[in-house]
């Protein structure tokens, strides 16, 4: 990391947290105090990490790995959130319908936290994977490999909204340069 101090940024360093393993795709917290990140933990297993603090000016935590529903077995990738603290993120787990989907944190007052694959609306029979999420969760943009129909120009950049109804509008191929 590097902090930017007197008009200039530091030399960057590894965060002390990091472990001897794989270590990918950060995302910090609205507020800036948990840092969620990827772990690679064999070749086919991939789970969400997190560190935080109370504070800007605190040392992070010791890292810990998010617990279920987040990790699975398999292959998660690509975590998002939205400013209501919705996360959406790819896994390979079981019960998708491709290699990997998408699928989004799910909390209902008085329940543990879930995770729901949005379906066949969003996702196909291919890889789909890195999400954005607009902050009001309303607009979804995501990769899908090029086998997947509709994908023109190489461009495997998809666009989704909100239909109002629970549900995603038909996704759109964002065409050639995206």
């Amino acid at each position: 990391f590097t902090r930017y101090r007197d008009g200039a940024w530091t030399p960057p360093v590894p965060v002390p947290f990091v472990s001897g393993k794989e270590n990918f795709e950060p995302l910090f917290s609205r507020d800036g105090n948990r840092l969620y990140f990827g772990v690679r933990k064999s070749p086919s297993d991939t789970d969400f990490w997190m560190v935080h603090r109370d504070s800007r000016n605190e040392d992070w935590s010791d890292p810990q790995p998010l617990p279920a529903p987040f990790n699975s077995p398999k292959e998660e990738w690509s975590l998002a959130q939205t400013a209501d603290g919705t996360m959406y993120f790819a896994s390979g787990r079981d019960g998708g319908h491709g290699g990997l989907d998408l699928y989004r944190t799910v909390s209902k007052p008085g329940q543990l936290l879930q995770v729901e694959n949005p379906g066949l609306s969003v996702n196909s029979e291919f890889d789909d994977g890195d999400p954005g999420i607009s902050p009001d969760g309303k607009t979804l943009v995501f990769y899908s490999t090029p086998n997947r129909p509709g994908v023109t120009g190489g461009s495997g950049l998809f666009i989704c909204f909100d239909n109002g109804h629970g549900g995603w509008t038909t996704p759109v191929n964002m065409g050639e340069g995206f």
